[in-house]
């Protein structure tokens, strides 16, 4: 399956800045309330704090308090110092969420630089490719016109089977009961408890076979469920990375033997009735590979897909 980085960048740059929207705000909501409490803290004999943090605010708060306890009243009982009081948590909730906030925001950019490594990693591939002998990309491109061929054309019977098969699945295996003693060894059980477990064996009989002929039916075709609710443009996203990485594979083998590669003149890409294969010989600065391939298709196979071995020459 593709990973959308283009996708998961954007929705981190849009979490980033609502965070700091967030912050926007509460730092205006502490400068209003800063504003308001400044006649307060003067009538308490109190010096108007230039920047608030959470010491600052619990000084202020325990100055409040002994202003109260030096009259000898609660202080909710001193309407200067209730207000003050309500003022004080304001500003110690928008310093809480900013605190919150900026933690978030630093965690999200570590994770959205991860995400543009991984674009860039990827950008480094498809420049090496650009790089490569032309037979390298004409076998990724012959290869992922193929891929996006098959995909697209069995998808829609897919689509139509599975659900088939998941309802019959359902019904069948609903109609096999548990067998009794099933985890015991059937020499260990007495003839009644033989007699039982025999007796549902029997009776689940020919669910069984049916199930196990259904599910021999859907085996072969098994491998195509990935491609169940897929537009034709992800199915070509997900071959586009599979034929990127099995190409800077082949080349990656390649070059261990070559060195960087001086001529590929007689390396060739053939597609025909033995499907599409890249063999011929690679020189390098350290020495010549020979590429032998073959395409794979039929039972079990995902699809065609090609074996291709890299031997050093001599």
């Amino acid at each position: 399956m593709t990973v959308n980085y283009t996708e998961k960048i954007a929705k981190c740059e849009e979490y980033i800045a609502k965070k700091q929207n967030l912050i926007s705000k509460r730092e205006k909501q502490i400068a209003k309330q800063s504003g308001i409490i400044a006649p307060m803290l003067s009538q308490i004999g109190l010096d108007v704090p230039t920047v608030y943090d959470k010491e600052t605010v619990r000084n202020l708060e325990n100055a409040n308090q002994k202003f109260a306890n030096a009259k000898g009243l609660c202080v909710y009982q001193i309407p200067v110092c209730e207000s003050l009081s309500e003022a004080l948590y304001t500003i110690s909730d928008a310093l809480e969420s900013i605190r919150n906030a900026r933690r978030d925001i630093e965690d999200k950019q570590k994770t959205l630089q991860t995400y543009r490594d991984r674009v860039a990693k990827e950008e480094n591939k498809d420049i090496l490719i650009q790089q490569m002998p032309s037979a390298f990309q004409q076998f990724r491109n012959d290869l992922l016109t193929k891929w996006d061929e098959y995909d697209m054309t069995w998808r829609p019977f897919i689509e139509e089977l599975y659900p088939r098969y998941e309802h019959a699945h359902h019904l069948l295996s609903r109609r096999i009961r548990y067998v009794p003693y099933d985890y015991i060894d059937y020499r260990l059980l007495s003839e009644e408890q033989k007699a039982k477990r025999d007796a549902v064996v029997e009776a689940n009989a020919p669910a069984v076979r049916l199930l196990n002929s259904l599910e021999r039916k859907f085996k072969p075709f098994s491998h195509l469920v990935p491609l169940i609710g897929k537009s034709d443009e992800q199915i070509h996203e997900d071959n586009v990375v599979a034929t990127r990485n099995l190409i800077l594979e082949l080349y990656e083998r390649v070059i261990k033997i070559t060195g960087a590669i001086t001529d590929a003149e007689y390396l060739h890409v053939t597609n025909g009735n033995d499907g599409i294969t890249i063999n011929g010989l690679v020189k390098g600065e350290k020495g010549t590979a020979r590429v032998e391939s073959h395409g794979c298709a039929g039972y079990n196979i995902v699809r065609y897909y090609v074996r291709t071995n890299v031997y050093p020459v001599h």
